[in-house]
Formats: structure tokens, sequence, C-alpha cells
């Protein structure tokens, strides 16, 4: 995601701008500022923390009467020649909930008693909270009930596991208990399960397979 340090609100970077149980739609502050796909965000109002996996991000027209169309040109030229086309652009991102803690007590793995509240700001979360709440699988059974009949379901799975093997976050003995995890929530479905973990990028997958006799 592109730096904002300089902004009044870092490290949030958009707001809630509507909102349920099972999830919200966030506005970026500045278009090109986005999310990644898969990453944890959170969502703090009143004494409440909400955590939440950004599960699409979209970029068009804020104003229905400008839609964008081809210039031909790079966008150091747009911005030099027509800087006006970006002011009509804005960015927004559907997060599922997955979770959320009061206070500062222990993170659950379940929908919060009440949906964000709009114009609550969205920031990244920290590294110690995605240590802390990818420590276990138990989100993988809120998010697959969010996102029952969502196309995108095991793209996200991926990305999730992708980002957690990049940054170390799985050893053989967690691995294995998100594997068992995504087995029970596929119904057994081993031929989805193998095709998901053969697409996981990083070559600790295959090692962590073998491992585990996979």
């Amino acid at each position: 995601m592109k730096s904002i340090e300089k902004h009044p609100h870092f490290p949030a970077f958009a707001e809630v701008i509507s909102s349920s149980l099972t999830g919200y739609t966030g506005q970026c502050w500045s278009w090109d500022n986005t999310p990644a796909f898969s990453s944890l965000v959170c969502v703090t109002y009143k004494n409440m923390t909400l955590f939440g996996i950004v599960a699409n991000v979209e970029t068009g027209s804020s104003d229905p009467q400008r839609t964008p169309f081809p210039y031909q040109k790079t966008e150091g030229e747009l911005r030099s020649q027509h800087p006006q086309v970006f002011e009509f652009l804005r960015t927004v991102f559907t997060v599922s909930i997955v979770g959320y803690k009061i206070n500062e007590g222990a993170i659950s793995h379940s929908l919060a008693p009440s949906p964000a509240s709009i114009h609550a700001f969205i920031r990244p979360a920290t590294d110690a909270e995605y240590a802390l709440f990818f420590s276990a699988p138990h989100f993988l059974a809120v998010l697959f009930s969010n996102n029952a009949g969502n196309p995108l379901l095991d793209e996200l799975l991926i990305s999730v596991l992708n980002r957690l093997m990049r940054d170390d976050m799985l050893n053989p003995a967690l691995f294995e208990h998100y594997y068992h995890t995504l087995t029970l929530l596929l119904g057994n479905d081993y031929r989805r399960l193998k095709i998901l973990l053969q697409r996981i990028e990083t070559t600790h997958a295959s090692s962590l397979e073998k491992q585990l006799g996979l």
C-alpha cells in the first residue's frame, strides 16, 4: 500500500461507507492508496476492534456522469497534461469480518456483536496483530461462512496462505493445523485442496508438504 505517513490520521487510509455484521465497504481517502487483496485490516470504534480480510478492490469514477476512457497516454503524461482525470477517481474495497476484540482482550474469531460504524477509520493491522491473528486457523470458519457464494473464495485463501508463507509465519505444526482445518471446511474435497496447495507460490509449501507426508 502506498505510504501516506504525512496524513493526520495515519496509519488509517480509508473509512467505512456501508456496513453489516458480516463485512463492510471502505473507501480510500486517496484512490491510488489501496489495500492489498487478502490483507488484514482493522476498524476501531468505541471499545471494539474489528478484524477483516480484504476480499475485493475496485477503482472507478466517483461521478456517474464522468466515465474514464483511454487517452493512449502514460500515467505521467496524464498527470502532466490532464490532471483533472484523476479528480473523479475513487477506490472502494470490501472487507469480510473474521474476528474482533473488546478493549485489550483476547481476539474472538467470530462475528462482532455490532457492525462497523459508518465513517469509522480503517487501518492496516500491525505486525503484532498479524502474528497473533494468524497464529491459529480459527478465522477460516468465519471466512468460509461469510463468503459461501463468493467466486473469489479460493483466490482469497491462496492469497492469505501465500502471504503467511512469504512472512515465514507457518511452521510445520501450524501448517498441519491449517491443512486439517481446510480439509474439514472443504468437505474432504481433497482434489480442491490439492489444487489450492499446488498454487501456493513459495517453495516453503512443498517442503512443508513433504515433512507432513501430504
